[in-house]
Formats: structure tokens, sequence, C-alpha cells
């Protein structure tokens, strides 16, 4: 989908042109390594929009990432923080240990999502089985897995960055066709 022609409709003027690049990059970036999405979604929980990547010309879509696209709705701005205006890269991970080397020596930016205390588990009163549990720096940490992994105001100059993260997670495969 192309997310560049309908991002340029009214309709997203509030997003600055910087948060229409990272979007534009970022789509892009992944198309090359065979990942879609259906456009831009209305949604209501992180944003008033998404947009949602998987795996392309799969029968079951495995979402490994979301643009949330936040217009300014006060109710967002009070449930996440923030102002409720701009867009969030939400990544989706499993196995997070296997891939600690990676996280430990990882940007800032890219280290913070999986060592800050937002997304904290708090158990729900001990009936949760969808925490991420983890170890990064010799440091135990348990994630929520509902809201975890969000990266506020990405950059356009670190889409490779993300990139790199979502394919230390997802690896590229590549067929070798055999001869005739």
């Amino acid at each position: 989908m192309d997310v560049k022609k309908i991002l340029e409709g009214e309709k997203f003027d509030f997003l600055n042109e910087d948060e229409k690049r990272f979007i534009v990059a970022f789509s892009d970036e992944l198309a090359k390594l065979g990942y879609a999405n259906d456009g831009i979604q209305d949604y209501v929980v992180f944003g008033k929009y998404k947009i949602e990547y998987y795996k392309a010309e799969v029968k079951t879509k495995k979402v490994i990432a979301r643009i949330y696209i936040r217009d300014g709705d006060e109710k967002i701005a009070a449930r996440w923080g923030g102002h409720g205006l701009g867009i969030v890269l939400r990544l989706y991970f499993t196995n997070i240990d296997k891939h600690r080397a990676y996280i430990e020596c990882a940007p800032d930016f890219i280290k913070m999502p999986f060592t800050d205390s937002h997304s904290v588990c708090r158990g729900c009163k001990g009936k949760c089985n969808r925490r991420k549990l983890y170890t990064i720096d010799d440091k135990s940490y348990a994630k929520c897995t509902d809201s975890a992994f969000m990266f506020n105001e990405p950059n356009k100059h670190d889409v490779l960055e993300y990139v790199n993260l979502l394919t230390t997670f997802y690896p590229v495969k590549t067929g070798i066709s055999g001869g005739g």
C-alpha cells in the first residue's frame, strides 16, 4: 500500500513532515524485506490511526510492527502520556533473551524500551500469562505484552536501526531456487 500517497491528503495535515518522512522510509525499508501493510487504518487505543506491518504472501498475518498516528486526542494523551500528537513505532518481539547481546550493544534509543519503566508488568493480580520476561545487562525485566516496546517520536535518520533490530528478531529468509 502506498502510504506516501495517503499521507499527502489533508486528513493527515496534523503530522509534520519529519513524521511523514519516517512513515514512508520505514514502510519502504520493510517492503524491501518482503513486508506489507494495508495502508492507514482507523484505530482507537494508542492513536486515531495505525499502520500494521506483516510478512507479505503468508496465509496468517503476524504483525511485527505498528505505527500509531496520534492526532492530539486528549483521551489518548491522558492514558498514554505525552501530548497525544505525532507517531509512535511499536515493535513486537519474542525470545528476547536470545537477542540479548544485540540489545545490550544497541544505541540507547533502541535499548530504552527494553529497560525503561514503561510497561512494567504489574502481574494482573497473578493471572497474567502474557508478560515478557528477559534479562538485559544482568538485570531482569518483566514487561506487559499489551503495551511494551514502543518508540515515541521515531526519527527518519534512525530507520535502519529499527529495521536492523527487527531483522535480528525476524531474519530475512532467502530461498535457494533449485535448477532444473
